[in-house]
């Protein structure tokens, strides 16, 4: 039973970096015209808070959203991506009984603003953040992590228009990103 346990985790490792490097691929793909559509940021915040809301609770952790609506011009799967990517790193490094935020400014560019409070990012591991495989020195113990998340996340910005930043420690780590508002048609 053990060795199947561990071949059984072993599976489900070496599948989500399968996934994860196809996602990464199709990001620097671009996206073409049939991908767009108009997606509310706002909603799709709302849609990841809730997804981690049961994990955070685990934690004691609060996940506030705070900002209007915002529409942009995208794939609603990448920009959900993106989006979870960021909270799901908050998650793993906030300590408990620590907040989480997440922010919306609207106007053009729009702008989604993940923040923690937990320990940050360390000034030796900035220049990496955003390089495919790297964990890290603040990686928690269990270690799940393939290192891709922020270069899927960057990669996905980029095929969307936008960026995505590390805009620093305040005190835990604060992460943007920015993308053009969808332009509406009369």
């Amino acid at each position: 039973r053990d060795t199947l346990e561990r071949c059984r985790e072993e599976v489900v490792r070496l599948t989500r970096l399968a996934t994860d490097l196809l996602t990464l691929a199709r990001n620097e793909a671009g996206l073409s015209a049939q991908d767009r559509a108009e997606v509310d940021l706002r909603e799709v915040a709302e849609r990841i808070r809730s997804r981690f809301q049961a994990v955070a609770g685990e934690g004691n952790l609060q996940i506030r959203l705070s900002g209007p609506t915002a529409v942009v011009r995208g794939d609603q799967a990448m920009l959900e991506r993106i989006v979870s990517n960021l909270v799901d790193n908050a998650v793993k490094h906030t300590p408990r009984d620590g907040t989480i935020g997440i922010a919306i400014a609207a106007g053009d560019p729009i702008s989604l603003t993940v923040r923690d409070t937990g320990p940050g990012i360390s000034e030796v591991d900035r220049p990496q953040l955003f390089s495919r495989f790297f964990r890290g020195d603040a990686r928690p113990a269990h270690g799940d992590s393939t290192g891709l998340g922020l270069a899927i996340a960057k990669a996905a910005a980029e095929a969307h228009g936008g960026h995505l930043e590390f805009v620093g420690n305040d005190p835990g780590a604060v992460f943007r990103l920015v993308l053009p508002a969808a332009l509406r048609h009369a």
